[in-house]
C-alpha cells in the first residue's frame, strides 16, 4: 500500500504506519494509557489535549498537558501563537499554550535591530509567510484577528528566507464582526472600526495593509502624530 511503501511497517502490530516511525493504532494506545496519569485541572481541557492525542495521524500532531514546573527561565513573550506543542498552567491557575521560541522577536523589534537593512525579497517572504501562516488559515475558518500590528507579528528565518507568524491569536469572530468596541494599536486601526462598526475580516486586511506600507517604508505609520483622538479622527477623515 502507498503508507507501506512510504513509511513502512510497524514493528510491534505489522500495520502499515501512517507517519515517520508511528502506528496510528499502537502510538494511540500507548497515549491512551496515560491518560489517568495528568490532568490539566480542567475536564474541557483535558478533553480537547486527548481528543488531538486519539486523532494523530503523525507524532508530532498532537498536544501534551505540560506541567509548569517542567518549565526553566520562563520569560513572557507575546501571547499565542501558532505550532503550539502543548498545554500548561502556571501557578496562578492560568492556561497557556506551550509554542515554539522566536528568538528574533516581533516585527517591530526587527525593523529597529535591522535599521530598515532588508531588501525586496526579504519583504515580500515576510508577506508571504504571514498570509500563507496565518491570516488566510483564519479568514478560510470564518474568523477574524482583529489586532494585527508589528508588535504582533514574529520574525521566523529560515535558511533561505523570513517569514512572519501572526500572534495573540485571540481569533476574535465570527467574522460578521457582532462584536463591538474599539482596542487595539491605533495606527493600525480601520477607519469603519474607530467609527464603531466593528471589526471584520476587512479590517483585518487593512491593517495588513498598513504593515505593508510600514515594511517598504521602514517608518512607522503616522509616526508624526500623537497616538490620541486627533489622529484617529484624521484616519476617519481619510488621511494616508
Amino acid at each position: 500500500s502507498p503508507l507501506l511503501s512510504r513509511f513502512g511497517s510497524c514493528v510491534e502490530c505489522l500495520e502499515p504506519c501512517s507517519g515517520f516511525q508511528w502506528c496510528s493504532t499502537c502510538e494511540v494506545a500507548a497515549l491512551k494509557r496515560k491518560f489517568s496519569e495528568w490532568t490539566s485541572g480542567n475536564m474541557n481541557v483535558d478533553y480537547m489535549i486527548q481528543q488531538t492525542q486519539l486523532l494523530s495521524n503523525d507524532g508530532v500532531g498532537y498536544l501534551e498537558f505540560i506541567p509548569f514546573e517542567d518549565f526553566e527561565h520562563v520569560k513572557y513573550i507575546e501571547r499565542g501563537a501558532f505550532n503550539c506543542f502543548g498545554v500548561t498552567r502556571d501557578p496562578t491557575g492560568c492556561y497557556m499554550f506551550v509554542t515554539k521560541f522566536y528568538e528574533y522577536g516581533n516585527l517591530q523589534e526587527f525593523l529597529t535591530k535591522t535599521m530598515g537593512c532588508l531588501c525586496w525579497r526579504d519583504i515580500i517572504d515576510m508577506l508571504w509567510g504571514m498570509v500563507s501562516g496565518g491570516l488566510e488559515r483564519i479568514h478560510d475558518n470564518g474568523f477574524y484577528h482583529g489586532n494585527l500590528h508589528c508588535g504582533n507579528l514574529l520574525i521566523e528565518e529560515h535558511p533561505e528566507s523570513i517569514h512572519l507568524k501572526i500572534s495573540d491569536i485571540g481569533l476574535h469572530g465570527p467574522a460578521d464582526g457582532t462584536g463591538s468596541g474599539f482596542y487595539g494599536v491605533l495606527p493600525y486601526v480601520a477607519p469603519e472600526v474607530l467609527k464603531g462598526k466593528g471589526y471584520t475580516q476587512e479590517s483585518d486586511i487593512y491593517s495588513f495593509g498598513i504593515i505593508m506600507w510600514t515594511l517598504s517604508s521602514f517608518v512607522p505609520p503616522f509616526c508624526q502624530y500623537p497616538h490620541d483622538l486627533d489622529l484617529a479622527k484624521r484616519i476617519c477623515d481619510g488621511i494616508h
